[in-house]
């Protein structure tokens, strides 16, 4: 809404406390009756996006919890992702960690969800300089539960 101009401001100050009454009436009126086209144009358009959002989360939930997912199988990105954890926590600084490329150089299991990688990474040792090292990291499953081992080569 735009401010009165001067004269429009001097016109309002001349008017009776009656007559202000009025005009404000008439304003509330008029912006009253804006809201309720405003309220009837968009109505349709929020209740179908509310229908929308809530079907959503109601397909959501209800086909969440019935369907099996296969394990993934252990790739050179699983490997690349998964380890990085491991081998961060075996270093002296683990904010220097630059990982180079990891190879899975064997998998088993029945979806091929375990197996054992090589990732070669870089970080900085206790002298502040800047090494390449290899880490081999495992993925395998003991008494029905998966384990990652991390162990960086000398």
């Amino acid at each position: 809404m735009a401010l009165p101009t001067p004269e429009e401001q001097e016109a309002y100050d001349k008017l009776s406390p009656e007559e202000k009454a009025k005009l404000a009436k008439e304003v509330e009126e008029k912006a009253k009756k804006e809201l309720d086209k405003l309220t009837k144009k968009y109505t349709p358009f929020v209740t179908v996006g509310l229908v929308a959002i809530i079907g959503g989360c109601v397909a959501l939930i209800n086909n969440g919890g019935g369907s099996v997912k296969e394990p993934r199988e252990f790739t050179d990105i699983y490997a690349k992702i998964w380890c990085k954890d491991g081998i961060k926590e075996q270093l002296k600084d683990p904010s220097s960690y630059k990982f180079y490329s990891a190879k899975v150089v064997k998998t088993s299991g029945k979806y091929k969800q375990y197996g054992a990688a090589t990732i070669d990474f870089g970080a900085t040792n206790s002298f502040g300089g800047m090494v390449r090292q290899t880490a081999i990291c495992d993925k395998f499953e003991r008494n029905g539960k998966e384990y990652i081992r991390v162990n960086i080569l000398p």
